[in-house]
């Protein structure tokens, strides 16, 4: 149902993580 969201989400989430990161 919100397949759309959750990859949004993740990747969203993911590039703040990598990019605090990074």
């Amino acid at each position: 149902m919100r397949k759309v969201l959750s990859v949004s989400g993740i990747k969203d989430i993911l590039a703040k993580r990598y990019g605090s990161t990074n």
